[in-house]
């Protein structure tokens, strides 16, 4: 009588703790066979606390949308639901729901717009996350290879006699993580077509990177990276993050140390490492028009100092902008944009897989011919789609676009 009482209290919800483990091993089988990566379940008074990594979908509010569908769908309608999405192992943002709330909005019953006061989004990790152990995740991202295929598209209008010169490359890039919030990316770029310049008809290195990532504090986060760069850099890059304001305003502080890096008939050509970049970035996202605004001031690749203005409207993962910058006596802008290219989903079956990147994204400048205001990025993947965790860019996405 006191087993079937206790079998029957976890089917209908009830949390008698150690003795609902088939119930979080379902739900973790589940998530684990759409293909989510370090999935973690557990259970603490009514809630059900989940972690997961979304090397599955091209958009990580797919991911997370698919994730709540599956979670809310599995467990009682009284059930908070705590989502912890991971980036690298790391935690990066939290999604908070009534899973019956949930429920009735995804199937017409409830307005969207309840989600709106219903659906928490923080970037705050809150002490919840130290009952998910590491030793209970199942469907480890580590030592799993991804080859994923960049494509580069190179456009300049310096010279009088011809209105465009062009540049087009494939750039495979190997990319895996080998331990918690380390990742190693190693990428050969082959050309295509190119008119710009004696380099790029060489099969070359692009990023050949070390990065690790840092969980700092309740809504902080580091990044170090050291290797071979884009825009002929190579040496070490940091930086730090901060959510404040309420989700509204995002910190960042970056330094290089970078030296000159040109690879040109099979040998590497490099001066020391002895420049110094540095930049101070703020963010302002707004949730009605899911609009972002970005302002910084520092130090760019040629020693020339300037301020920078972006401003970007996110339309599901599309993202589109403009930008102004002023430096070294100069002035430059121009327009960038991001839009998906992989399939919706695109699920591991192997430790090795070879896929196109989500995203491609381009930035034109109108002024190609100058040398100030000019930058390096870090990763190949320096997207403001793919690495855009702000909690309101999540929380918005979610609510107009599920």
């Amino acid at each position: 009588m006191i087993l079937r009482g206790l079998l029957f209290a976890c089917l209908v919800g009830l949390n008698i703790p150690g003795f609902c483990s088939e119930e979080v091993s379902l739900l973790k089988q589940k998530l684990q066979d759409i293909g989510f990566e370090n999935v973690n379940v557990q259970q603490a008074d009514n809630r059900v606390l989940v972690a997961i990594e979304n090397n599955v979908y091209l958009w990580d509010v797919d991911g997370l949308g698919k994730a709540l569908d599956i979670t809310a769908n599995s467990v009682s309608s009284d059930k908070e639901l705590s989502f912890y999405l991971l980036k690298h192992g790391i935690p990066r943002v939290q999604v908070m729901v009534k899973a019956g709330i949930w429920k009735q909005v995804r199937a017409g019953e409830l307005e969207v717009e309840f989600l709106e006061e219903y659906l928490k989004v923080q970037s705050g990790i809150d002490d919840d996350y130290l009952l998910l152990n590491d030793a209970d995740q199942v469907n480890t991202n580590l030592n799993k290879v991804d080859f994923v295929v960049y494509p580069q598209v190179s456009i300049s209008n310096a010279k009088l006699s011809q209105i465009y010169e062009t540049q087009f490359n494939l750039a495979p890039s190997m990319e895996v993580d080998l331990w918690k919030g380390m990742q190693f990316t190693g990428q050969l770029i082959f050309p295509i077509y190119n008119e710009l310049g004696e380099e790029g008809d060489n099969i070359r290195p692009g990023f050949v990177t070390v990065a690790q990532e840092m969980h700092l504090g309740k809504s902080s986060w580091g990044r170090i990276t050291l290797g071979n760069f884009n825009a002929n850099r190579y040496g070490v890059d940091a930086s730090v993050y901060k959510v404040i304001w309420n989700n509204h305003i995002e910190l960042e502080a970056n330094i290089g140390l970078t030296g000159s890096s040109v690879f040109n008939n099979g040998r590497w050509w490099r001066s020391d490492v002895k420049d110094v970049t540095w930049f101070v970035k703020s963010r302002y996202l707004n949730a009605k028009y899911r609009a972002q605004a970005d302002i910084s001031f520092g130090r760019y690749i040629n020693g020339d100092y300037g301020v920078r203005g972006d401003l970007t409207r996110h339309f599901g993962p599309v993202s589109v902008g403009f930008f102004a910058v002023y430096a070294g006596g100069e002035s430059n802008g121009g327009f960038h944009f991001d839009f998906p290219l992989a399939f919706k989903k695109r699920k591991r079956e192997k430790s090795v897989r070879v896929v196109p990147a989500r995203f491609f994204d381009w930035e034109y400048q109108a002024g190609t011919e100058f040398v100030k205001g000019q930058y390096y990025e870090s990763r190949p993947n320096a997207n403001r789609t793919e690495n855009n965790f702000n909690p309101i860019y999540i929380k918005s996405q979610l609510i107009n676009f599920l």
